[in-house]
Order: structure tokens, then C-alpha cells, then sequence
């Protein structure tokens, strides 16, 4: 059984390490070299694990960066009332982004820029997480709509799709500018448009 643990722990470091070198610089530059160094294991460890490096970096993607993504927008959107939750947590995001955060932007956004072109691995894995994105906005659009705060005209999922796209595009602003001022304009124009969903009286 501690050999099961040891294996399962080294495996698990090494899925962490990917995600952090991912995080930071993408699939191409992410090298296999750095990872073996700063999860501080041998280079047979890491192929004993996964057979080459588009298989680790699948694993970062579904076992860290997916499971962040969904977890923190379960956590977002919930209460009586999902959407001013959803406008809070964007009101925070100039002040309580940090600087790594600027720095590097949303690994899922970046991610299928860089390789949903040239890899239908990952494009399919980028999709699917921004499909599951959508539901959990779509989801708390239909809670509010049940307690008759939306406008009778809407169309849900078309709502929740630009909900995600708009979150998208204000990650990737954010990168190129690291201007939290900018961001802040930008979580703004988002929250216009969201409390431009609400029955007016």
C-alpha cells in the first residue's frame, strides 16, 4: 500500500509542477527537463507515469486547471440570487488579482489559443471546459429567471455563452495589459451588461 501512495503522490507532484510550468508559459515552452528538476524526480519516474509530454500535459489541464475552473464558478454562483454573486466576485478582480495572475492570464484561455489549431486533443479538452462553463451560467441564469428577476425577452443560452466569452476576453486584455485600471473598465462593462438582464420596477 506505501508503495501505491508513493506512486500516486509523485504522480500527483508531477501533475502539479506541469500545471505551474503550463501556467506560466504555455504547452510549447513547458519543458520536460524543468519539470523532472522542480518536482525533483528522475526522467524514468516521469515516463513511468506518463508516456510523453502531450500525455502529462492533458492530465495538467483535466486534473488541475479544469477542476479549478469548475470548482471556482460553482463556488461563485450560488445564493438566492447568483448573478449579484457573480457581479461581486468582478468587482474585486482589479484589486485582488495578483501580479503572477496579470502576468500569466487564464491557462485555459491561453491554452486553446496556443494549441487548439494544431491539436484536437486539446481542443476538444478546452471546449468541453468552456461548454461546462457555460452550463453552470446558464444554470444560474435559469434560477433567476424562476424567481422572476430577468427581462421576459432573453434567450438564456445565448446570455450564458456571452457571459463566458466576455470573461474570456477580459482575461486575455488583462494579459497583454497588466493594467489593472483597464481591467477594472472591463469587469465594469461585464457587470453593466449583466444587471442589464434584470426586470426593470
Amino acid at each position: 500500500m506505501a508503495a501505491i501512495r508513493d506512486s500516486e503522490l509523485t504522480r500527483s507532484k508531477i501533475v502539479d509542477v506541469t500545471a505551474d510550468e503550463m501556467r506560466r508559459h504555455g504547452y510549447k515552452a513547458t519543458s520536460l527537463s524543468d519539470i523532472i528538476a522542480k518536482a525533483d524526480i528522475s526522467k524514468g519516474a516521469l515516463y513511468h507515469h506518463f508516456k510523453n509530454k502531450l500525455e502529462l500535459a492533458y492530465a495538467a489541464f483535466e486534473e488541475v486547471f479544469v477542476v479549478e475552473n469548475i470548482n471556482f464558478w460553482k463556488a461563485q454562483l450560488v445564493g438566492d440570487d447568483p448573478l449579484s454573486k457573480f457581479c461581486e466576485h468582478l468587482s474585486n478582480v482589479p484589486d485582488y488579482m495578483t501580479d503572477d495572475e496579470l502576468e500569466c492570464g487564464c491557462p485555459v484561455n491561453t491554452i486553446s489559443q496556443e494549441m487548439s489549431a494544431e491539436d484536437e486533443g486539446f481542443r476538444e479538452r478546452t471546449l468541453a471546459m468552456y461548454q461546462q462553463m457555460q452550463s453552470l451560467f446558464l444554470e444560474a441564469l435559469k434560477q433567476c429567471e424562476q424567481q422572476g428577476m430577468l427581462r421576459k425577452d432573453l434567450k438564456l443560452e445565448r446570455c450564458a455563452l456571452f457571459l463566458l466569452s466576455s470573461l474570456q476576453g477580459i482575461t486575455s486584455i488583462a494579459k497583454a495589459s497588466r493594467d489593472r485600471e483597464t481591467i477594472k473598465q472591463l469587469t465594469l462593462a461585464l457587470q453593466d451588461y449583466v444587471n442589464s438582464l434584470r426586470k426593470k420596477g
